[in-house]
C-alpha cells in the first residue's frame, strides 16, 4: 500500500510501514513545509496514497468539506510502539481492502472505519482486543 504521513506522524510508524513492505512518503518531503492541511490532502491524492495523521481537523475536511482522500487518524494513548504497531498489522491484514475509500480511526484496541463521501457503511473492525477485557 501506499501511505503519505502527516509531519505529526511519528518515524517510527514510517520505518515499520517501510519495513513490512509498504511504500511510505513524508508530507514534509515532498512540499516546502508546513503544507497546510489542504495542500497535504492534495499531495496524498495525486499519488493515490492513504494519509496517515494524527490531526483530527482532517475529520471535518473530509466529512464537512466532501473531500474523498482516503485517512487514517492514528489516536494511540500509549506511548508504546509495538502496541501502535500490532494495531496498525491488525488493520492492514485484515482490512486492506477497504482503506483506499475509508477514514478510519485507529486506536490500540479498534478500528473505526467509516466509509468516504459517496461510499456506504460504518463499523467497528474485527480483529482488535476488545477494551473492555
Amino acid at each position: 500500500m501506499r501511505f503519505l504521513l502527516d509531519e505529526n506522524v511519528e518515524r517510527r510508524i514510517a520505518e515499520h510501514l517501510e519495513a513490512t513492505g509498504h511504500d511510505v512518503a513524508q508530507a514534509t518531503s515532498v512540499g516546502p513545509a508546513p503544507l497546510s492541511d489542504h495542500e497535504v490532502v492534495r499531495t496524498a491524492l495525486r499519488p493515490g496514497r492513504i494519509l496517515v495523521t494524527r490531526n483530527r481537523d482532517f475529520g471535518q475536511l473530509v466529512f464537512e468539506l466532501g473531500d474523498t482522500c482516503p485517512t487514517m487518524l492514528l489516536r494511540f494513548k500509549t506511548n508504546e510502539p509495538r502496541r501502535w504497531f500490532t494495531a496498525l498489522d491488525t488493520l492492514l491484514n485484515d482490512h486492506a481492502e477497504e482503506l483506499d475509500c475509508s477514514f478510519v480511526t485507529l486506536t490500540e484496541q479498534v478500528a473505526r472505519i467509516r466509509s468516504l463521501p459517496g461510499s456506504q457503511g460504518s463499523w467497528a473492525a474485527p480483529g482488535f482486543d476488545d477494551p473492555s477485557s
